[in-house]
């Protein structure tokens, strides 16, 4: 996942890309975003939880949801 070598120990559990550009996903319980076709991600909101769902309703609105059990 890019050059700044996201970490492979978590899994992705959303993935969303708006255009070859510019993407979203939630990944070890952060939201990432990028605007470089994936080589670069920027985590928005780190350690969010266990969020484990994405829900994209357009380019500037989503919906996170997860818990813990």
């Amino acid at each position: 996942m890019g050059q700044n070598k996201i970490d492979y120990s978590s899994s992705i559990f959303g993935i969303h890309f708006f255009n070859n550009d510019i993407g979203v996903i939630i990944k070890g319980g952060s939201f990432y975003k990028t605007t470089d076709g994936g080589t670069n991600w920027i985590d928005k909101y780190p350690q969010y939880g266990f969020a484990s769902q994405l829900e994209v309703v357009n380019d500037k609105t989503f919906f996170i949801a997860g818990g813990r059990t």
